[in-house]
């Protein structure tokens, strides 16, 4: 770096904070699920807090779904699994980072098997094709990672929350910067098949041409 000297702060393991975060996540959003279920004391003996996680445990990406899971529940254990005198239980689903599997395994969290509130998927194109049974059920949802630009935009509803940032958002600055400060006029792209990586170049493009 011409000139400077770069200053690197430590930081804590990656899965250490994804656990933090997890248990934080889990903690918020089953106390305002356990105001619903009543109060029942502090034994964990009350109607339990059905949380349905859906993710990759097969396919492609089946080792970002299962630090995920890993992380979801090395956080329980830290933060504690019970809100209110309710257990939370966590229902974990494979979708498989594929649409059609997604949506199937959807279906039976909610309807056969009780999930009061819904967490995932990872991948954008999963995350997407989820929005219109979570929008027409209203079951509360949140997105850690699966931030497709339309579900932020022209395809928001209220009960899903995302918490992380949206595809495009880390390219838009890039295309500006490419074009502006490097003098690079003519570029070609090489991206990922699907939403996510779709909307990563879109996103360059948006802000380069």
């Amino acid at each position: 770096m011409r000139g400077r000297r770069a200053h690197l702060r430590s930081s804590p393991p990656r899965r250490a904070g994804a656990a933090r975060w997890a248990g934080w996540l889990a903690a918020v959003l089953a106390a305002g699920l356990a105001g619903a279920c009543g109060n029942a004391g502090g034994a964990a003996s009350a109607t339990p807090i059905k949380i349905g996680f859906v993710l990759p445990l097969s396919g492609t990406v089946a080792a970002n779904g299962q630090d995920e899971r890993d992380g979801w529940n090395l956080g329980l254990k830290d933060a504690g699994s019970v809100i209110d005198g309710h257990r939370i239980q966590t229902m974990f689903a494979d979708g498989a980072a594929d649409p059609t599997t997604a949506l199937t395994v959807t279906h039976q969290l909610v309807e056969n098997r009780g999930a009061q509130l819904l967490v995932g998927p990872i991948a954008a194109n999963v995350g997407l094709a989820l929005r219109g049974y979570i929008a027409s059920r209203g079951i509360p949802t949140v997105y850690m990672s699966a931030c497709s630009d339309e579900l932020a935009t022209s395809e928001k509803t209220p009960n899903l929350i995302l918490t992380g940032w949206t595809c495009d958002q880390p390219s838009l600055p890039f295309g500006t910067y490419v074009y502006q400060k490097l003098g690079y006029h003519h570029i070609t792209t090489i991206g990922l098949d699907f939403a996510f990586g779709w909307q990563v170049v879109g996103g360059f493009l948006k802000t380069f041409e």
